[in-house]
């Protein structure tokens, strides 16, 4: 099994693109997740304001 090396400078380390468009892909659902709990509360608060009527 290989070895980690441990001398790792870390501010000239350059990140794959891979990682880059993982980034924004995990930007993209957390964004997508938000909305789903919007959407749902509204929903909620809209099946309430129903039932009161």
């Amino acid at each position: 099994m290989n070895a980690l090396p441990t001398n790792i400078d870390i501010a000239k380390a350059r990140l794959p693109a891979t990682y880059e468009q993982a980034k924004i892909a995990l930007a993209s659902c957390l964004f997508v997740g938000a909305h789903d709990r919007f959407r749902r509360k509204a929903y909620e608060a809209i099946l309430a304001m129903k039932k009161r009527r």
